[in-house]
C-alpha cells in the first residue's frame, strides 16, 4: 500500500491474495513463486539465449514520416521472418496521459517510459523500434546510455513539407472520398514542435522528402544489419527489393 494516509482502492479479482498479517513471509514467497512458474507455463517459449537484442529509435519533426517508414521497416522485418516489437510515443501517452499531451513533466515522462521499455524488452531478447520524435536530444540519449546496441535513426524534412503532411493526416486529405463514404474518425490534433532538437550524431540520416520510402527503408534495413546485427543475420545478399 502507498501509505495509511493514501486512499487505496485493492484488486477486485487477484490472482494471488497474501495476508501479510497472518502469513509466514518464507510461505507466502513460496506461493508468489508457484503463481509464477504457473503463468511462466502458460507463456510461448523463450528464444534461445544470446545476449541483448538491438534497438532502432526512429526520430524526426512532427510530419518527417516517422510512423510511415517504422510501419514499412517493421513488415520488411516481418517478410523475413523477424519478429520485432514496435512501441511508439502515441501509444504510451494514450495510456498514460489520455488524450492529453500533458505539461513538460508529462512529455518528459512518456519518454523515459520508452527509453526503459525499449531497454527491457532488448534485455529479454526483443529487437524494438521506437516510432518517436522525442523533441528533447536527451531522452533520446537516454536510451542510448541503456541499451548497448541501440541505433539512432534522424529524419529530416522541411518544415514546409512537414506542415503540409501533417495537415493532410489530420483532416485526411490524402485521397478524395466519394460523397457517400463514411465519415473519417475525428482529426487528431496537429502537431507542432517549435524547439525540435536534431541529433547530433545519429547512426543515420535521411532525408525523407528526396527518397523514396522503400530505399529509405532499405537504408534502415542496412544499418540494423551491418551495425546491430552483424552479417550472421537473415538478410541475405541477392534481394532486390527491402522486403523480397
Amino acid at each position: 500500500m502507498p501509505g495509511v494516509d493514501v486512499p487505496y482502492e485493492p484488486a477486485r479479482f487477484p490472482e494471488l491474495v497474501v495476508r501479510t498479517d497472518v502469513e509466514d513471509p518464507a510461505a507466502a514467497a513460496g506461493r508468489v513463486v508457484a503463481l509464477a512458474r504457473s503463468l511462466g507455463s502458460a507463456a510461448p517459449p523463450r528464444r534461445a539465449p544470446g545476449g541483448a537484442a538491438w534497438a532502432v529509435w526512429i526520430t524526426g519533426r512532427p510530419g518527417s514520416g516517422k510512423t510511415t517508414v517504422t510501419r514499412a521497416v517493421l513488415d520488411c522485418l516481418a517478410a523475413r521472418g523477424l519478429s520485432v516489437r514496435g512501441i511508439a510515443a502515441q501509444e504510451v501517452r494514450q495510456a498514460i496521459l489520455a488524450d492529453s499531451l500533458g505539461p513538460a513533466a508529462g512529455r518528459e515522462m512518456i519518454h523515459r517510459v520508452l527509453a526503459c521499455a525499449a531497454k527491457v524488452l532488448t534485455d529479454a531478447g526483443v529487437p524494438v523500434i521506437v516510432d518517436a520524435g522525442a523533441p528533447r536530444r536527451a531522452w533520446r540519449e537516454l536510451a542510448r546510455a541503456l541499451i548497448p546496441r541501440f541505433g539512432e535513426v534522424q529524419l529530416v524534412c522541411p518544415a514546409e513539407i512537414c506542415a503540409e503532411r501533417e495537415r493532410a493526416a489530420r483532416w485526411d486529405l490524402r485521397f478524395t472520398r466519394p460523397a457517400h463514404a463514411e465519415r473519417p474518425p475525428e482529426p487528431r490534433g496537429l502537431q507542432i514542435v517549435s524547439d525540435y532538437e536534431e541529433s547530433l550524431h545519429p547512426e543515420l540520416r535521411l532525408q525523407t522528402h528526396v527518397q523514396g520510402l522503400w530505399t529509405t527503408a532499405e537504408e534502415v534495413l542496412l544499418l540494423i544489419r551491418r551495425r546491430l546485427m552483424g552479417p550472421a543475420s537473415i538478410f541475405h545478399a541477392g534481394r532486390t527489393t527491402p522486403c523480397e
